[in-house]
């Protein structure tokens, strides 16, 4: 299984979750381990120290993009290459500054909705909404997609493919509003 996981990892208010306990926690069923192990690098940054425990734990592949312009170098190339993709709804965090934004568009605003930009793009070239999942820190930045997608009568995204990244959680990582977990992801083992 390929995935593509688009995550800025901010280190500030509730998103503040370290980046390897997150990885950690999402993925720790996909590779058939109860934790992370020793061979997990957690001093690592966690775009290049992922692939490599999934190259070495796993048959699957994981590709980490931290920004907008990080996902649109590999989109056109390998959108249909993914079972999977991941994507943090506001990416603010880790977009280089200076780096491009779609004309006409206020750059603040865009990066905070970068992931719905992204879903949609994926969604118009034909991407089954199946293989996307949403996961953000922003509580109401689902809500908020919710009532823009009712307002533009857009069918909603499909809500067990929704996850809010939480500290609470045991896992810190849990189904949003009480949605089952992201069937694709949990289905498969090691």
């Amino acid at each position: 299984m390929r995935i593509i996981w688009i995550e800025d990892f901010p280190n500030t208010g509730k998103e503040s979750i370290a980046p390897s306990s997150l990885a950690a926690n999402l993925f720790k069923d996909l590779l058939g381990l109860d934790t992370f192990d020793e061979d997990y690098d957690t001093d690592n940054n966690v775009e290049e120290e992922l692939p490599r425990y999934f190259k070495e734990k796993s048959i699957h592949e994981i590709v980490v993009c931290k920004s907008y312009n990080e996902y649109w170098k590999i989109h056109d190339l390998n959108y249909l290459n993914f079972d999977i993709i991941i994507i943090d709804i506001n990416l603010t965090a880790a977009e280089p500054k200076g780096s491009e934004t779609p004309s006409g568009l206020d750059r603040k605003d865009f990066l905070e909705k970068a992931g719905f930009y992204i879903w949609n793009l994926l969604i118009r070239k034909g991407v089954p909404e199946d293989q996307i999942a949403f996961m953000t820190g922003n509580g109401n930045s689902v809500s908020d997609f919710e009532r823009h997608c009712k307002d533009a009568n857009i069918p909603l995204l499909k809500k067990e493919n929704v996850f809010e990244k939480s500290e609470e959680s045991e896992d810190q990582l849990k189904p949003k509003r009480g949605y089952s977990t992201f069937p694709r992801l949990a289905s498969i083992k090691g």
